[in-house]
């Protein structure tokens, strides 16, 4: 019987040469090699013709090849849902997708930095080795930030190259259909980006991603002459039907690369499912919204109003068409929001967010307390908790609600305790008061002139709870008790894997630190 030279490269490959125990040398005698031995060069060349006497000691070194293999695959492996669980955490941004952005959408334009830097993870773990690219490429695409139009250009080919089957990662039709999130933070102000190839490119990666849930767009303003001058083409705008019933939130910020507010009224017909919606403008007709766009709406965040004669919404309002329960008012330099949207839709809303750079004055909170009855939750703006800059805060009297928010652009822990006593006498439904945004928070991390111990004590005396911006007790805070631990045995995971083997996780902020005491030769 003779064997080919073909014949004996395809059973030399079917395990790594380090591994076998024996091999046929050049004269036809064997040579006994142990496991990660270096090979003589002349056993690597095998004779065209095996005579039948080698054959049967070629056929003894196979068999103990296929039962070292058999002997492999029975062993444990590190579990695919442990990695998962690990990737999952090391690129995990908190309140960034559905449904937990539902709560959050104000902060849209604050998490920018915070997914700038776990897309530098996602990258860095995709590029390790192909195993892990294949598993981590859900995690990559999840969130798809657009900063230049560089960064469209390369998801442009990405994208057109899988739909012609030629994509980076075998056995992947296509990595938008992970997208869940694209934020579009494009500088059209450099020279360097050309608008109409910026919206060509565009248009092509939103219908790409046929499973988009929320879609933010910010883009810098003054673009032209004068702010809301570069309109957002129809052709990008009408790409987002690609995705229309998967939509959840869409968000703009500015005024600049804005749709036409009839188009905009058009698309959010076609968006049933559409639950968070920002915007800098909205069309409506005597304090009416179309009852088709309040459908499916249960937050709703505008900086003006377009008014426009005639449009379905003006001819009355039913109460089973709105679901509406959150409102939130930029203000956008129009003055104050109309009296009319409040007496509309006050009686549905439950949280009122109100962003104004004005100073408060008491016929705003007049008028949330008249029509408002069913309101639970309330944000504002002020300029300062001092009574010495704004004397209307001695007699200012907040809704009976829960929670309060307040975004402040000065504080000291002196004004502070002055005006938590205010709200103890005059709020007694009042659970939860929050400092808003994370610079007045990290100045009072700062130095003062009371102590740490004086200050925890006049915090923690009250009947609600005082929170940072991150939803944290400001005592923990400023006593560093920000740290979570959590410690775990992979065996209570999955028994067969090792006796003794921990995973341990440490979560600061959002840093994950992820230490693995196992073997590494059983990872993969």
């Amino acid at each position: 019987m003779n064997v080919t030279t073909l014949d004996y490269v395809k059973s030399a490959r079917q395990q790594p040469c380090q591994k076998r125990k024996e091999i046929l040398s050049s004269d036809g005698s064997h040579g006994n090699y142990g496991a990660g031995e270096t090979l003589p060069s002349k056993g690597l060349a095998p004779p065209s013709v095996v005579e039948p006497s080698s054959f049967q000691g070629l056929g003894e070194v196979l068999r103990q090849q296929l039962a070292h293999a058999r002997i492999e695959a029975n062993q444990p492996r590190f579990p695919l849902e442990v990695w998962e669980y690990i990737f999952e955490l090391a690129t995990h941004v908190p309140c960034t997708l559905v449904p937990e952005l539902y709560e959050k959408s104000d902060c849209i334009d604050d998490q920018r930095l915070a997914l700038q830097a776990a897309l530098a993870t996602k990258r860095s773990l995709v590029l390790v080795c192909k195993r892990w690219q294949y598993m981590t490429m859900r995690y990559l695409y999840r969130i798809v930030l657009v900063r230049t139009g560089l960064d469209l250009l390369v998801l442009d080919r990405t994208f057109r190259n899988y739909a012609t089957g030629n994509g980076g990662c075998v056995g992947t039709r296509s990595p938008g259909q992970w997208t869940r999130r694209l934020d579009v933070t494009l500088d059209l102000r450099n020279e360097c980006e050309d608008l109409d190839r910026c919206v060509k490119h565009l248009t092509y990666v939103i219908k790409s991603l046929p499973k988009l849930e929320i879609v933010s767009f910010t883009v810098p303003e003054s673009l032209g002459p004068e702010p809301g001058s570069v309109i957002m083409p129809f052709r990008a705008l009408d790409a987002l039907r690609s995705s229309a019933n998967s939509l959840r939130i869409l968000h703009w910020s500015g005024s600049d690369f804005f749709p036409q507010v009839h188009q905009l009224e058009e698309l959010l017909r076609d968006l049933p499912n559409l639950r968070v919606l920002r915007c800098y403008q909205l069309v409506w007709a005597n304090g009416v919204i179309p009852s088709n766009i309040l459908s499916s709406l249960t937050t709703l965040a505008v900086s003006g109003w377009v008014g426009r004669l005639y449009h379905p919404g003006e001819g009355g309002l039913h109460d089973a068409c709105v679901s509406l329960r959150e409102f939130i008012y930029y203000e956008g330099g129009r003055g104050q929001l109309p009296q009319e949207f409040p007496i509309h839709y006050g009686k549905y809303l439950t949280v009122v967010k109100w962003y104004l750079s004005f100073t408060w004055h008491h016929k705003e909170l007049d008028l949330l307390l008249k029509s408002c009855p069913n309101l639970d939750r309330l944000t504002v703006s002020l300029d300062s908790l001092d009574p010495s800059v704004d004397s209307r805060l001695r007699t200012l009297s907040f809704p009976c609600v829960s929670y309060l928010g307040v975004k402040l652009e000065v504080l000291t822990f002196e004004e502070l305790f002055r005006f938590l006593t205010h709200l103890r006498n005059t709020v007694p439904t009042l659970r939860v008061f929050q400092l808003v945004n994370p610079p007045i928070v990290a100045r009072l991390m700062g130095p003062s002139k009371f102590s740490t111990e004086l200050i925890v004590k006049n915090l923690n005396e009250n009947p609600f709870r005082v929170e940072d911006d991150e939803g944290n007790l400001l005592s923990d805070r400023l006593l560093g008790r920000s740290d979570t631990w959590t410690t775990f045995p992979v065996r209570d995971y999955w028994e067969p894997f090792f006796e003794t083997n921990l995973v341990v996780l440490r979560i600061e902020k959002h840093l994950v630190r992820v230490q693995l005491a196992v073997d590494p030769s059983n990872l993969l």
